[in-house]
């Protein structure tokens, strides 16, 4: 089987004709849709099962007592009819052709209209034909082997309780429930037959007959309970996750910040102060002047450097003067004659020398060590404190900013007031509700002991009469015969799950494997193929469901699926709703990576921007062919765009 499209047509939130396309192509087959809760991802799922299957898929609908109550409650509160359009090709059938199954319905009908094209022409034979063909290409038991969503990994995930589940499952999968209603069929024979002589005997069979009329009659009233309570306690945690929504929009969730953030505030506000403070410190330095001034400071330098080499010059011609007066004087005492000559050209050498020695001076005299120690060190630690300190005024100032305008979008608490109460309100409810279905669960239990016991009772009754009445040679022949055959049927049943059950668990353990994080943690899986109770066993014997955290007893009822999938053997598509639950990071990669590529030739993912992430959908964008998102507007309609969640894919 090979999806193509699902078009929606004023079912659920889909006010107007929205189309959902799938991705067909084997090396990217993963179709991500992604959308927030309440966005239309299970109308989505139950959609499929619905135009597959009708009303014999009424168990797949939700908690609905008949499929008219459905279909009216599908019809979305703006329209006053709906149709449902799903296109898809079925290899061997009509030659490969596009099949497109369409069902329609109005207001208050209890029943849909089905027709079925081939390509776009009206095909009358399949229309009328279409339950049987589909039950044999793709049987309703096995389409939940491959249509499933949280709530169902949940129930495997319970091992304790998961071999109901399991049993439906494989019997569905091995025809067993076929055996099954050939067993109920031979306890009717039987029950016949025995009836035909109005005995005493006849009577107490009557009587356990009635009994087990009566605990079957108490097992739908507390099944129809379980789903009653079901139900309510889904839409109650869906208006939980409304009122949730609604008060985080108004910043309710905020309010309990706003204490912390005042005082963070606060503590912001005094470090701008101390900020403040230093940098007044700073400009209060005696020094802090020059530090404006680095020009003038340098060339005061320079200046003091040509003072200093002017005055060690003066020194150095008064050196020279003494010099020339004692050269002149002894040329004298030793009678070289005429020393004039010689006198000026000493007085020209000494002139010479002056430079800029009879300049005046630009500024006293002053110590150019003392200038460059200003310079080089008083300076320098003046201007690296002020730098530090402006930097920590401004970040002290940011963060003030920054916490004042996350202040200024809390709002005050009556504001929300009403919307946290709403919330608290909602809460309880599914608390409440939440102990109500545990209790009607355990009622559904008790029932089902009730009919077993009944029918117990009733069958022993059924072998008293067929061993002690001797007359009526036919009515003995037939009941024995029925026995036998039930015997019969019952071997057949056991043996047939015996034979694939190893499958089974050689699958799932091969599923774990790839799965789980931890290597070597369950080194066995064992189906019992009567009860069909799991056992997991590890490196030292079996182990007990409370040694497996929730996203590990996931995992395992994800990889029975899988397992079960793998042994149908059946080239269906892959839908799955919000699978990653409970699973942290690294179990999510896992699944992501290794189960979601491989899980069938088609993968549909309907998920949620908290499931699939940024990170998740990286990871998975090589296998994906086709991304969609649910788009929900403030009146609660529901569009389908293309590409993944803005927020997950960014």
């Amino acid at each position: 089987m090979i999806l193509h499209s699902l078009t929606l047509d004023g079912v659920g939130p889909y006010a107007d004709r929205q189309t959902l396309e799938f991705a067909s192509n084997e090396r990217r087959p993963v179709t991500l849709v992604g959308g927030l809760n309440g966005s239309g991802k299970t109308t989505l799922i139950r959609s499929l099962f619905q135009a597959l299957y009708g009303p014999r898929a009424l168990g797949e609908l939700g908690n609905y007592r008949s499929y008219g109550s459905f279909l009216a409650d599908t019809i979305n509160h703006e329209r006053t009819e709906a149709t449902l359009e799903l296109t898809l090709v079925l290899p061997g059938l009509r030659d490969g052709d596009p099949i497109t199954v369409r069902r329609s319905w109005a207001e208050k009908a209890r029943a849909d209209r089905l027709d079925v094209f081939v390509g776009d022409a009206y095909d009358e034979e399949l229309s009328e034909s279409w339950d049987e063909t589909i039950e044999q290409i793709a049987p309703l038991g096995v389409a939940r082997l491959f249509f499933f969503d949280g709530e169902r990994i949940e129930a495997l995930a319970d091992l304790g309780s998961a071999a109901d589940s399991l049993r439906t499952a494989v019997g569905s999968l091995l025809g067993l429930d076929l055996v099954s209603q050939l067993q109920t069929d031979l306890v009717a024979v039987q029950r016949r037959v025995l009836r035909e002589n109005k005995t005493a005997s006849s009577d107490v069979l009557d009587k356990r007959q009635a009994e087990l009329d009566a605990a079957e009659t108490y097992l739908a009233e507390a099944k129809a309970e379980a789903l009653t309570a079901e139900r309510d306690f889904e839409q109650a945690e869906e208006e939980l996750q409304q009122a949730v929504t609604a008060s985080r929009a108004a910043g309710g969730d905020l309010v309990a910040e706003r204490s912390g953030l005042e005082a963070q505030a606060e503590e912001s506000s005094d470090e701008e102060g101390l900020a403040w403070q230093q940098l007044r410190d700073l400009a209060a330095d005696p020094f802090a002047p020059l530090g404006l001034v680095p020009s003038l400071l340098e060339d005061l330098s320079e200046t003091a450097e040509r003072e200093q080499r002017k005055a060690l010059g003066k020194d150095i011609l008064a050196v020279l003067a003494e010099r020339d007066e004692w050269l002149l004087a002894e040329a004298e005492r030793l009678g070289l004659g005429d020393a004039s000559a010689l006198g000026e050209a000493l007085v020209a050498d000494r002139n010479s020398r002056k430079g800029e020695g009879d300049l005046p001076p630009f500024s006293p005299l002053s110590s150019v060590e003392a200038i460059e120690a200003v310079r080089g060190e008083r300076l320098t630690d003046w201007r690296v404190q002020s730098l530090r300190a402006i930097d920590s005024l401004d970040e002290a100032l940011r963060k003030t900013d920054e916490l004042d305008r996350r202040v200024s979008k809390i709002p005050h608490d009556e504001s929300v007031g009403k919307l946290l109460e709403e919330v608290e309100t909602r809460r309880a409810k599914v608390e409440k509700l939440r102990e109500q279905l545990q209790g009607a669960r355990q009622h559904f239990a008790v029932a089902e002991r009730k009919v077993e016991a009944a029918q117990s009772r009733r069958d022993a009754e059924i072998a008293r009469l067929s061993e002690a009445e001797d007359s009526g040679e036919r009515r003995q022949r037939v009941t024995q015969h029925a026995e036998r055959a039930k015997e019969t049927l019952g071997r057949l049943s056991t043996r047939i799950a015996e034979r694939h059950v190893d499958r089974i668990s050689s699958y799932t353990l091969q599923s774990l494997e790839q799965l789980l994080r931890k290597d070597r943690l369950i080194q066995g899986v064992e189906i019992d193929p009567k009860t069909f109770a799991v056992t997991l066993h590890g490196a030292h014997g079996a182990l007990h469901p409370s040694a497996l955290s929730a996203g590990e007893r996931q995992l395992t009822a994800l990889s029975l699926l899988w397992a079960l999938a793998r042994a149908a053997g059946r080239p269906l598509p892959v839908v799955i709703d919000t699978p990653l639950g409970r699973l942290d990071a690294s179990h999510r990669q896992h699944v992501v990576k290794r189960y979601l590529p491989a899980a069938s030739h088609q993968v549909v993912v309907l998920s949620t921007d908290t499931e699939i992430d940024a990170g998740l959908h990286d990871l998975l964008r090589p296998s994906i062919g086709v991304e969609q998102c649910l788009v929900t507007d403030a009146e609660g309609r529901t569009e389908i765009d293309d590409g993944y969640l803005e927020v997950a894919a960014a």
